[in-house]
């Protein structure tokens, strides 16, 4: 039934409707629901009945979900191959340009910035012209750098090439957790962004390797050739295999010759006002810090804790924590929505901030205690070679239960945003990340890697405090922040109940009063 023939249809007040509920999806802002003498057809009363059951998370199949999730781990996957096989090349990298490793790090804080401002411009791409066209747009971003990169005949096109693959690269990110809040359900979603997280951490386990041995067989510019191809590969598969997730984008209802539309970036600067947001954004700022103190600086120490000389070896250290961030992230995905139907089942009702409560115990006491004893057991050189790598893979599973549940808390507190919660997420992050890389393998230059790995467990004791305070107060900030929305929705269900009120419509983003 087209929205026309919805809005003309009459209902009389003394026929009756049961469980009838005007999809949100189907029906306009403007439909009104009106209540002349003239009794709707049985044909238009079902039509109405089978709106109501459609579920705007039913419109892919499940195997179609499944297909669109593994996209989204591999492009996922791309940009964490390329940024960690650099890790063992970067002694190389700082040789033929003649600096120190140091600053080839800080263009990697370069990165992050240009990473985390790039959701402006991504997230835009993607709320307007679709999720699909906003892959497709990273992809090409991460393919062109990598033949910059490549051939970058200095330092500065090293860093202007390098930021430009922080839009193709991690921007995929904010845009692929987008599709996942579009396809699966809120108690889903942590397992699915667990899965294509998982994506992440092969590429973060694979990458240095591949970048050990080319480095060891060839030049490093070859690891950006790399980038290039896979760039492309991912590319190809989201053209032919991805489908638009997001309904209704300006793109898809344009008029005929019209390709062009402007980019407005203040749906996502909306989201920095709320208190939640911004609570739940410091946590996450404090955990990255343990995750940078933890992989930044393996070639650093281990090359001449281990007197290591042969780069492919040197990659292998990257391997533990790898297999560490695989495993969490797939169980933490599971956990948390575990926790969020266990306590939907005691209080009679789901609430978001109950997804949080799977990662507290392993960050204020598993991923501390593993961290400390990774930074000790090198500093003062007991355990051998094994227990670094036992406390290594551990302090990553420890650490990888966090971001499932904390990237699906970001859509699933805040409806009304959508995508572009997700892209807060990024966003910030990012700008903590480049702070993070840029301080951490300088603090252990001067502190030493066992007092740097204090100040990370502490400062992932801190990661936890915010979301404490989330799992009891979060829901009073969100009813504060969100009260109108409280008031619509009753409204809603007051309409609903009674179809006959005209002074009620029932739109995309809930009831809304019909003017005159």
């Amino acid at each position: 039934m087209t929205e026309e023939k919805l809005a003309s249809t009459t209902i009389n007040p003394t026929d009756t409707v049961s469980n009838t509920a005007v999809s949100n999806t189907a029906v306009s802002n403007t439909a009104v629901l009106t209540c002349p003498d003239t009794p709707a057809s049985s044909a238009d009363l079902e039509s109405l009945v089978s709106l109501s059951d459609e579920d705007p998370y039913s419109r892919f199949p499940f195997r179609q979900k499944c297909i669109f999730t593994l996209v989204v781990a591999c492009v996922f996957f791309q940009p964490f191959l390329v940024a960690y096989g650099l890790m063992p090349a970067l002694d190389k990298i700082a040789e033929e340009f003649n600096v120190s490793d140091t600053v080839v790090i800080i263009g990697n804080a370069l990165f992050y910035i240009v990473q985390g401002l790039s959701v402006f411009f991504v997230g835009p791409v993607c709320e307007t012209y679709g999720r699909k066209a906003g892959l497709l747009t990273c992809c090409f971003f991460f393919c062109v750098s990598g033949i910059g990169l490549a051939l970058s005949p200095n330092l500065a096109c090293y860093y202007v090439f390098r930021a430009m693959s922080a839009v193709g690269g991690n921007s995929t990110f904010s845009v692929g957790v987008a599709v996942i809040s579009d396809i699966w359900k809120p108690e889903q979603r942590s397992k699915a962004v667990g899965c294509c997280l998982a994506g992440t951490q092969i590429g973060s386990s694979l990458g240095p390797v591949l970048g050990g041995l080319i480095v060891m067989k060839s030049n490093w510019r070859n690891i950006f050739w790399m980038q290039c191809g896979i760039g492309g590969l991912a590319m190809t598969i989201v053209a032919v295999v991805m489908r638009e997730t997001k309904p209704n984008t300006p793109f898809s209802q344009r008029k005929p010759g019209q390709w062009f539309f402007p980019l407005h970036c203040t749906h996502i600067l909306k989201g920095f006002a709320k208190k939640h947001i911004m609570i739940v954004t410091v946590s996450l700022i404090f955990a990255l810090y343990i995750n940078e103190t933890l992989i930044v600086p393996i070639a650093a120490i281990m090359k001449p804790r281990f007197n290591l000389e042969n780069e492919l070896i040197l990659g292998l250290f990257y391997v533990p924590q790898g297999i560490g961030y695989f495993f969490g992230c797939l169980f933490g995905g599971w956990y948390a929505d575990y926790q969020v139907k266990k306590w939907a089942k005691i209080k009679g009702r789901r609430v978001p901030e109950d997804r949080l409560r799977s990662v507290i115990i392993f960050t204020l006491i598993t991923g501390p205690l593993f961290m400390m004893l990774y930074g000790w057991s090198l500093k003062k050189e007991f355990g051998g070679m094994a227990l670094p790598i036992v406390a290594m893979l551990l302090t990553g599973f420890s650490l990888s239960i966090y971001y499932p549940s904390v990237n699906a808390y970001y859509a699933d507190s805040t409806p009304d945003l959508g995508g572009a919660a997700v892209m807060i997420n990024y966003s910030a992050r990012n700008v903590g990340s480049c702070v993070t890389a840029a301080s951490t393998l300088t603090a252990i230059n001067n502190i030493g890697i066992g007092w740097a790995a204090t100040i990370a467990a502490i400062v992932c004791i801190f990661a936890a405090l915010p979301l404490l305070f989330l799992i009891y107060r979060g829901e009073g900030i969100r009813e504060a922040e969100y009260g109108r929305t409280k008031v619509l929705l009753e409204e809603k269900e007051k309409a609903e109940e009674d179809p006959c009120n005209k002074n009620v419509c029932v739109g995309e983003y809930g009831p809304m009063r019909a003017e005159a």
